[in-house]
């Protein structure tokens, strides 16, 4: 009787320990066919080079927004072109900071994918606006001008 008691409990604590451990489905897996991991989170698979390729084309469109600005800046008086010379220098440490982080975040590994991701597209959110903004302020002064 004893033993069929310890049995039952042993087979319950078995059944309770498999279901606790059973759950992780974020964990990279492998695709076979093509050597891309892919997270799984509820259904939802995101594939990282999806979304490095991504990163990397804003990163190339805000270049050329920065190029275009300079370009302008050319055309603008010696007063204009000042006060954006330093603001247009920084926007390019940015975005020189914001690629070395999309590198970093190339070869990051699983654990802290998904920060490094999140802090990226802060990044190229806060770049992008103020890119937008610095071409906007200097459209304004120009015509003014």
């Amino acid at each position: 009787m004893r033993m069929r008691y310890v049995l039952l409990i042993v087979a319950a604590l078995t059944l309770l320990l498999a279901a606790g451990c059973g759950g992780g489905d974020k964990e990279p897996a492998e695709n076979a066919t093509e050597g891309k991991v892919l997270f799984k989170s509820e259904d939802v698979q995101v594939d990282r080079a999806d979304v490095e390729k991504e990163y990397h084309e804003q990163l190339a469109a805000m270049e050329e927004k920065l190029k275009n600005i300079k370009e302008e800046m050319k055309d603008a008086s010696e007063q204009v072109s000042a006060t954006y010379e330093e603001q247009v220098a920084e926007l390019e440490e940015s975005l020189n900071s914001t690629k070395s982080k999309l590198e970093e975040l190339k070869t990051s590994a699983a654990e802290s994918y998904e920060s490094l991701k999140t802090e990226m597209k802060d990044n190229l959110d806060k770049l992008s606006k103020s890119i937008d903004e610095m071409t906007e302020n200097l459209k304004k002064e120009m015509s003014s001008s």
